[in-house]
């Protein structure tokens, strides 16, 4: 942010684009916490530390009151100097301003600069209408005037013409804005009469002279009263006197500063020193109504200073005066449009500023007067000289950043004046790269210096952005759009996220994706009223809540590896059980699929998702995750209405999508059956051989087994979960071969693992239930049918057919112990 307006051309900084990764867009808002990249919720709990060591607290009520400020803007009144937007974003920082005594230069530098962004546009709008249709000698003559134009024109009309220019009137812009917003200052006290003390010394060594008292008198103060005498005489005022004389001049000044002469004129004719309000008053240019065709007689209306050169010339001999006081010699270089002698009297980077503009506009009216014919011609040659100030607005704030006093560097590398610097010299595209390019160095570049108060100035600039873009002023670029991302990344930081949608919508299409479902996806345990609130918000400003959902998903996925996964064999697995706690990032990603539960039409969208994080889980073996996304989401899909909805979408992908999702269900459907007959066969059997309790615990775990027996024996059907045609995705042959070889993975693994199931479950149950143990036996005929059969294939694959052989070998010896042939009834 750290470039100055005049430097626009040395680089203009590239920034990033606000697509990049959520992982790489981590601003350190906080740079003084530690705990910020840990995703504070309430910023107002959290304090920035600028360069003065001083702690500055930004207020979570601030992201609010202005969200609510812009999101109420009239559009009527924009820029309305009562009115509008940015007047009330001003008398809020002041506010703000008080409640902190006052003294909070943030609060206040912004009030400020909110001030002049309004009053520099709304001249800048001025003036392109004047434009239109314009002669560039055209001047406004008012109501009554004479028609005919002549080459004579008084002083003030040659300057009241420069100073209304396009050029100059932003001048005066500034100049005003200055010295409005200066801050206050104590006057001093109206003292009548002409310096007492020093008189009653004169009188008093007048009185003693030819007396021996008369040798003790002080020789260092002046010896006549009028104005001139400490100058002639080189002499001073009594003590109480050029006190006053100095807090006088310094009140004079600063009256000035603030651009009320005629309070310095007025201090002056009270303290009965008229001469010296006569002194300031020689600035007014002549002005010749009758020349300047204004009124149609000559009627003395002649008015002003005929020879406002001299007088200039004679205010630059006083302040270069080395003998005067240093507030005097400064006041009169500011009424001689000098910068030189009035440096002493500036005590900020905007007593600065003010200098010099006064200077430039200043230059600017006496080049013109002395390009233009005299109503009268002067009374005689000026032989003295004027100052000098050739220097263009852009250069005033390249030559405070280089200044030599070490507080005025400092303050004008401040933001808010870096903000007002572009602001004044319109460079606010600049302005814009320059700060998108610092925050990009902040995120990559831990050594990167750190902005003081950033979470402010980032409010500050993202709703001058927005402000920008609702006057139509050119705000659309990419540094600008990075910006509000940051700004929005900021309002996710400080937990306000119902605030972001209203920034979301001023984001190109593209982006407004990638920035809102950056930020739902760090919402941490939202429900699904949260996340139906979140997505009615979105609608409110025409975001494109379905892309954005399925954007949030994606990220969600994406960070837990999901959609990095690339299953080319089968991995190495341990079964989970269906009921074991679901592991944290699982827990994740399932949460992640409410964003697509949310509106009905993403029915299609849930439902692919859905079967992707089975697919995913089943291949990890994590059958327990598995089995909480069935149980969450079966009764979507049994809704025949969102069914029908999803089949009409895609025929043939719909149709896919229903097969698959029923073979998964239908799968851990039986997994959970089988669990549950292993934990009635092997842990629920009575300690006692009660007969009663024997038979109860037969029949329930029968039950369990036929159930098991059942769902595991359909999943068979048509070789398992390879027989999911691809439904429709040829067109997409990386999605398709991806999803293809998937499902042979994961039929790879459980296809063998149905069979053992059943096997288990034949082989301990047939001493209940006799006929299982030739079932056992029969499921060797299905596998080693052919050997090209599937489950064949899938055994062989698996390397598990040594273990179903030897599942089958138990079954064989217990057939032979029982006097049976293999596969044969006694």
């Amino acid at each position: 942010m750290y470039r100055t307006p005049g430097r626009a051309g040395t680089g203009t900084g590239t920034g990033t684009s606000a697509a990049g990764s959520p992982s790489k867009r981590r601003t350190r808002y906080l740079a003084e916490e530690p705990q910020a990249a840990e995703h504070i919720q309430h910023i107002q709990n959290t304090y920035i530390e600028d360069a003065g060591d001083r702690l500055h607290a930004l207020s979570g009520h601030d992201f609010e009151t202005f969200a609510q400020l812009f999101g109420e803007a009239d559009p009527e009144s924009l820029l309305d100097h009562e009115s509008s937007v940015l007047v009330k974003c001003q008398e809020y920082c002041l506010t703000m301003a008080d409640k902190n005594d006052g003294n909070d230069r943030y609060w206040i530098q912004e009030a400020n600069t909110w001030s002049l962004v309004l009053e520099l546009l709304i001249a800048r709008q001025s003036a392109q209408d004047q434009m239109v249709g314009a002669d560039e000698d055209d001047v406004e003559v008012p109501v009554g005037s004479r028609p005919n134009r002549n080459i004579f024109q008084s002083d003030r009309y040659i300057a009241n013409k420069v100073l209304n220019g396009k050029d100059a009137q932003e001048h005066s812009v500034v100049k005003q804005w200055l010295e409005r917003t200066a801050p206050d200052f104590n006057r001093v006290q109206v003292h009548k009469g002409y310096y007492h003390d020093t008189l009653a010394q004169i009188r008093n060594k007048k009185r003693l002279e030819g007396t021996n008292m008369g040798s003790v008198s002080n020789d260092q103060i002046v010896t006549e009263l009028d104005p001139d005498a400490p100058t002639r005489q080189n002499r001073q005022l009594a003590p109480h006197d050029q006190n006053y004389e100095a807090q006088m001049f310094r009140t004079m000044y600063e009256d000035v500063r603030r651009g009320r002469l005629l309070d310095a004129v007025a201090l002056c004719q009270d303290c009965d020193q008229p001469w010296r309000a006569a002194t300031l008053l020689g600035g007014i240019t002549r002005e010749d109504k009758f020349v300047d065709g204004v009124v149609n007689e000559d009627n003395e209306l002649i008015t002003g200073n005929e020879n406002v050169m001299l007088w200039k010339a004679t205010c630059y001999q006083i302040a270069m005066d080395e003998r005067a006081d240093p507030y005097e010699r400064a006041l009169y270089a500011v009424l001689a449009g000098d910068v030189k002698n009035a440096l002493p009297a500036c005590q900020t980077w905007e007593d600065h500023v003010w200098l010099r503009y006064n200077a430039l506009e200043d230059s600017l009216v006496r080049k013109a007067l002395g390009k233009h014919s005299q109503t009268f011609p002067a009374l005689q040659e000026l032989s003295l000289p004027l100052p000098h100030f050739d220097l263009e607005a852009s250069g005033i704030f390249d030559l405070l950043i280089q200044s030599e006093d070490p507080k005025i560097k400092a303050e004008a590398a401040e933001p808010f004046h870096i903000i007002q610097a572009h602001t004044i010299v319109n460079m606010f595209q600049v302005m814009f790269d320059n700060l998108a390019s610092h925050l990009t160095a902040i995120r990559t570049n831990a050594n990167a210096p750190d902005i003081p108060g950033l979470p402010q100035v980032l409010r500050f600039v993202t709703h001058l952005i927005l402000f920008l873009r609702l006057v139509e002023e050119p705000a659309a670029s990419e540094s600008a759009n990075q910006i509000l991302c940051e700004y929005i990344d900021l309002l996710a930081l400080a937990g306000k996220y119902d605030l972001v949608p209203m920034y979301v919508q001023y984001l190109p299409a593209d982006q407004q994706v990638e920035s809102y479902s950056d930020v739902l996806a760090r919402l941490d345990g939202v429900d699904q009223a949260r996340m139906a609130e979140y997505v009615g918000t979105g609608r409110d400003y025409s975001l494109d809540m379905p892309g954005i959902c399925l954007a949030t998903v994606h990220r969600l996925f994406s960070a837990g590896g999901l959609l990095d996964a690339r299953f080319d064999e089968v991995p190495a697995v341990t079964l989970s059980g269906a009921r074991d706690p679901v592991p944290m990032a699982d827990e994740v990603q399932i949460h992640a699929l409410g964003w697509l539960a949310v509106d009905e039409s993403q029915a299609f969208d849930l439902f692919e998702h859905v079967n992707l994080l089975l697919r995913h889980f089943l291949i990890l073996g994590h059958l327990n995750s598995a089995t909480r996304v069935i149980e969450e989401y079966q009764g979507v899909f049994a809704d025949k209405r969102i069914m029908d909805y999803v089949v009409s979408c895609s025929d043939l992908r719909g149709k896919s999508l229903a097969q698959e999702f029923s073979a998964d269900r239908g799968f851990i459907e039986a997994f959970v059956n089988y669990t549950e007959w292993t934990k009635v066969f092997f842990m629920g059997r009575p300690a006692s051989e009660k007969p009663h309790e024997v038979q109860n615990w037969l029949i329930k775990a029968k039950s369990y087994a036929d159930r098991a027996i059942d769902n595991l024996s359909k999943l068979l059907e048509g070789n398992g979960f390879s027989h999911v045609p691809d439904g429709g995705l040829v067109h997409e042959t990386h999605i398709a071969y991806q999803r293809g070889l998937e499902l042979d993975i994961i039929g790879n693994i459980y296809l063998p693992e149905i069979i053992l199931w059943l096997h288990q479950i034949y082989y301990e149950m047939h001493p209940h239930v006799p006929t299982y143990l030739d079932k056992s036996l029969e499921l060797a005929i299905r596998v080693a049918g052919v050997e090209e059969s599937s489950l064949y294939a899938e055994f062989k694959r698996s390397g598990k057919l040594g273990v179903f052989l030897r599942a089958i070998r138990k079954s064989a010896l217990a057939q032979l112990a029982l006097g049976k042939t293999l596969l044969s009834k006694p």
